[in-house]
């Protein structure tokens, strides 16, 4: 039997979390949410602790607790489950494999204030790529700190939860600075209402051994955090700088690329709030997080208030078509991330 507005909200609220990412230094670098679905169980949103060196769940009583356990994850499907002790927590229940269908009502529980409240809204349409797995698509549009909420049906079972990105890590990419290309295919990698079905998530038995978020970085599951994006004041990927008129300047910036136009460019404005004297390089990955080229290193000596740039010109033939990710690394540290497309 359907549940009334109430019951549903309160079923959501009871079993809901919301998930802070903390860095090295234990300070909060994003926020999302995640809900129970055993007492010891959290399914969240993989993009919700991608580069997170620990996590602080915040109950709905306003009790936290910080865990670094992760049981199972898939970062294509963007899903994580997380161990945290045993709990008094009202798990959700979970609907049965297929039990929706384009047209159903559903709800989700948003954040607003701090505090919790109920969306309403409907199942709209469905996609299913290959590696990305199955996604339903909702007419709720989620704000950031409700990504990994549940998204239920109307006898309050979990059929889904609100989910990030497509592609994986391009939420990385948002916490620096640069152009808005006009050309950006990762628009449509990251389109509103993205729900994750439940039916796709492979649940742990709850005896299994868990791994650390450290042990996932080490071993190369997460994209490194961008600790060194405060030292960035601009920064694009272009076909060629410009440099006959004033200061450097990329110029057709863009986010993909043929091999037929041969180089890229990758251009820095450095904006400083302390002194670095050092090198600066580029790094590019492919989707599965592994480097295969890199730019010879450039010195730098930057200081605050003092305008300056770094640009490297690299040429299209080192890669084959496909999506990648380029790192600026200032040092050791990361400073700023693109995601971009090569074609024939």
């Amino acid at each position: 039997m359907p549940l009334d507005t109430k019951d549903l909200y309160s079923r959501m609220q009871a079993a809901s979390v919301f998930i802070d990412k903390l860095d090295s230094a234990g300070a909060p670098v994003s926020r999302g949410s995640g809900f129970f679905i055993t007492p010891s169980q959290i399914l969240t949103a993989f993009e919700n602790i991608d580069g997170a060196s620990n996590l602080r769940i915040v109950f709905p009583s306003g009790q936290t607790v910080t865990s670094d356990e992760v049981l199972a994850w898939n970062r294509w499907q963007d899903w994580a489950v997380l161990k945290v002790g045993a709990t008094e927590a009202a798990p959700l229940k979970l609907a049965a494999a297929k039990s929706w269908n384009i047209g159903d009502r559903c709800y989700a529980l948003g954040a607003a204030a701090g505090g919790r409240t109920i969306l309403s809204g409907g199942i709209v349409g469905q996609s299913d790529q290959p590696r990305f797995g199955e996604r339903m698509t909702i007419s709720i549009v989620a704000a950031p700190d409700e990504i990994g909420a549940p998204v239920i049906n109307q006898f309050g079972k979990a059929i889904g939860m609100i989910g990030g990105n497509v592609l994986p890590g391009v939420a990385f990419t948002n916490s620096s600075p640069s152009t808005s290309a006009p050309d950006s295919f990762t628009e449509s990698y990251s389109a509103p209402g993205l729900t994750v079905p439940v039916q796709i998530v492979n649940i742990p038995p709850a005896n299994q051994t868990a791994n650390t978020l450290a042990q996932l970085f080490a071993s190369g599951v997460f994209f490194p955090p961008l600790t060194a994006r405060d030292r960035v004041g601009f920064a694009a990927l272009a076909l060629q700088v410009d440099r006959k008129n004033g200061p450097a300047w990329p110029r057709d910036v863009r986010s993909q690329f043929s091999l037929g136009q041969q180089t890229m460019s990758v251009f820095v404005n450095w904006k400083p709030k302390a002194k670095y004297k050092g090198t600066a390089e580029v790094h590019f990955f492919d989707l599965e997080n592994h480097e295969f080229a890199h730019t010879p290193p450039l010195k730098v000596n930057i200081h605050p208030g003092q305008i300056d740039s770094a640009y490297w010109t690299v040429a299209l033939k080192t890669f084959s078509p496909g999506i990648y990710r380029a790192d600026v690394d200032l040092g050791a540290a990361p400073a700023w991330r693109q995601f971009f497309r090569v074609t024939p």
